[in-house]
């Protein structure tokens, strides 16, 4: 069983006609659970066949981009960006199986930061009047940084409405994949492959 939550908070500023710039925090949280089928290494512990395995995923990701709107009208705008960004990346497991009536449990984690780190995305705005508009937003994130290798990618197309002020709110849905390999050398290497497709609700506020 899985259980994965998305957290994304982004500020932009157009400091001029066609050019911003914009930070976005993302935060991926996944959690999973399943019986151990082939027994694997994990940061030097072996994990045996039959355990029962609890498995947890985290990545803080930190992006900074500027962006260029190559297309501007009354009511669309359309551009690409690319910055740079950092990872904050957590991996455990925690594994329990039965030697008679005993229980033994056996857990390890792995923690590192991927910096600085390359991105880029493409946006699409497109107002339907004053108050309401669709957004479609799609990036790739890199995460090739010494020993390891992959990426994140996603897409999300968003409703926005306007209260008519500064304050605003918005419904949509993300598409996120990662896809990240670790190989610190020996006989130890780790695969992360997660797909997530969820639908996100938000609050905005105009400076």
């Amino acid at each position: 069983d899985d259980n994965a939550t998305v957290f994304y908070a982004s500020a932009r500023w157009r400091f001029a006609e066609r050019w911003s710039a914009n930070f976005a925090y993302n935060r991926f949280d996944e959690e999973g659970g399943t019986t151990i089928e082939d027994s694997f290494n994990f940061d030097g512990e072996i994990y045996p066949t039959g355990a029962d395995l609890d498995s947890e995923l985290k990545l803080d990701a930190y992006i900074l981009d500027i962006a260029y709107a190559f297309g501007k009208g009354r009511n669309y705008e359309w551009g690409a960006g690319l910055g740079l960004h950092s990872f904050v990346f957590e991996a455990g497991l925690k594994a329990r199986l039965f030697a008679g009536d005993e229980e033994v449990t056996l857990s390890d984690s792995t923690d590192s930061i991927l910096a600085p780190v390359p991105n880029a995305r493409i946006y699409a705005d497109y107002a339907i009047d004053a108050r309401n508009a669709i957004r479609f937003n799609a990036g790739w994130l890199s995460a090739s940084y010494e020993d390891y290798d992959g990426s994140l990618v996603y897409a999300s197309v968003r409703y926005d409405h306007s209260f008519g002020g500064k304050f605003g709110v918005g419904i949509g849905a993300q598409y996120t994949d990662v896809d990240l390999e670790h190989d610190p050398g020996g006989r130890s290497r780790e695969e992360y492959q997660v797909e997530l497709l969820g639908v996100m609700a938000y609050a905005s506020y105009r400076f």
